[in-house]
C-alpha cells in the first residue's frame, strides 16, 4: 500500500473512532435504576452532555483534516511535512476526546461511589452486549 492510501485509511480510522466515542449509549437509563440524589443526578448528566459535545466537535475537525489531508494526496508528490503535520492535529483530537472521556469516568466513578459505579459498568455492559447481538 502507498502511502498516500495508508494515510487516507489512518484518517479515516482515527476519525471512526472519534465517532463510536460518541455514539449514544442510554446512560440516562442506567442512572436512574441507581437510586441516587437528583443532585448528583444532573451532575452526571451534565458531565455526559458535556464530554458528548466534546465528541462531536472534535468529530467536525477530524472531518476538516480528513478533506485537508485528501485534498493534500491529489498531488502528484504532497508535501510530507503537511501530510505529518495534518495526522499529528487529528491524533490529538482524538487525545482530546479520549481524556474527556476519561475524566468523565473518574468523575462519575467519584459521584456514584464504588456500589454504584460497578452497578452502572455493568448494566452498561449487559446493554452493549444485548445490543451486539441485534
Amino acid at each position: 500500500m502507498n502511502f498516500r492510501k495508508a494515510a487516507a485509511v489512518f484518517i479515516i480510522f482515527v476519525f471512526s473512532g472519534i465517532c463510536l466515542i460518541a455514539q449514544d449509549i442510554p446512560e440516562e437509563e442506567f442512572l436512574k435504576r441507581l437510586d441516587m440524589d437528583e443532585a448528583s443526578f444532573d451532575r452526571l448528566i451534565e458531565l455526559n452532555r458535556e464530554t458528548q459535545q466534546q465528541a462531536q466537535a472534535a468529530a467536525v475537525e477530524q472531518k476538516i483534516l480528513q478533506a485537508q489531508l485528501e485534498k493534500l494526496l491529489l498531488d502528484e508528490d504532497p508535501d510530507m511535512r503537511k501530510v505529518e503535520q495534518l495526522l499529528r492535529e487529528s491524533l490529538e483530537w482524538k487525545l482530546k476526546v479520549e481524556l474527556a472521556r476519561i475524566g468523565r469516568s473518574v468523575e462519575m466513578r467519584k459521584i456514584l461511589g464504588e456500589d454504584r459505579w460497578l452497578r452502572f459498568l455493568r448494566l452498561r455492559k449487559e446493554y452493549l452486549n444485548r445490543n451486539s447481538k441485534n
